[in-house]
């Protein structure tokens, strides 16, 4: 009696899996064939939220959030009309008082899912001296 076994990947996400196993003068020869489907992993990334502030001309870099599952490179974005984010570095230029919203996110790779996290906070309007 002899066992053989054959691994074949379909593609990227597929995998078959057959083992054989050869027949004596006692048993049948019998085979089992198993088919795998490899999805892609989430990445995570820890909380994100950033302080309101008042309104000033000096930039400033919140505590960014880091990825805790999966791998890839962090991209920031914000909505322009308030602040404005460095999409590398995260630092925040404050525009005018208002909502500000900027959001993180991680690109899709061959191994893990694409993900976002956003947080919003308040600028308000700064005293005159």
């Amino acid at each position: 009696m002899s066992v053989s076994v054959t691994f074949r990947f379909e593609s990227s996400s597929i995998a078959t899996i057959t083992a054989i196993l050869s027949g004596t003068n006692q048993y049948k020869s019998s085979s089992k064939t198993v088919t795998f489907t490899v999805t892609k992993a989430s990445c995570l990334l820890t909380t994100f939220n950033i302080n309101n502030q008042v309104f000033s001309y000096q930039k400033f870099t919140p505590i960014l959030p880091t990825i805790t599952a999966g791998n890839g490179i962090i991209k920031y974005v914000s909505n322009a009309n308030t602040a404005q984010v460095d999409p590398v570095t995260g630092e925040i230029t404050m525009l005018k008082a208002g909502n500000g919203v900027i959001t993180a996110i991680i690109s899709e790779t061959p191994q893990y899912n694409s993900t976002f996290i956003t947080s919003t906070f308040i600028i308000g309007k700064a005293t005159s001296s």
